[in-house]
């Protein structure tokens, strides 16, 4: 990183909107909820490679979450611990030292 540009010490983004970007592109809710989860690989990805930043924090699940129904929050923690962690988003973020 050029020694012009000052390093960011936190990012933080809340996860929204994938429902309504699903539902715009006639796709099912959980199909936008996959892609918002694989935008978000891909965002941590680019922030652990370009080194620009200390601190990434993604907002996932907010407590008015809870009033979705109960398949679709099954769904979503689905979702969630396949694509963190089963598809080995779990070792991407070890290894990009990210816990």
């Amino acid at each position: 990183m050029p020694s012009s540009l000052k390093k960011i010490d936190h990012i933080a983004i809340i996860m929204d909107g994938n429902g309504r970007w699903a539902k715009k592109n006639s796709l099912k809710k959980n199909s936008g909820h996959i892609s918002g989860i694989n935008t978000a690989i891909n965002l941590c990805k680019s922030v652990a490679r370009n080194k620009s930043t200390n601190h990434l924090t993604l907002y996932t699940f907010s407590t008015e979450n809870w009033n979705r129904s109960v398949f679709e929050i099954k769904n979503l923690f689905i979702i969630l611990l396949r694509s963190l962690y089963l598809k080995s988003g779990h070792k991407v973020l070890v290894k990009n030292n990210s816990e």
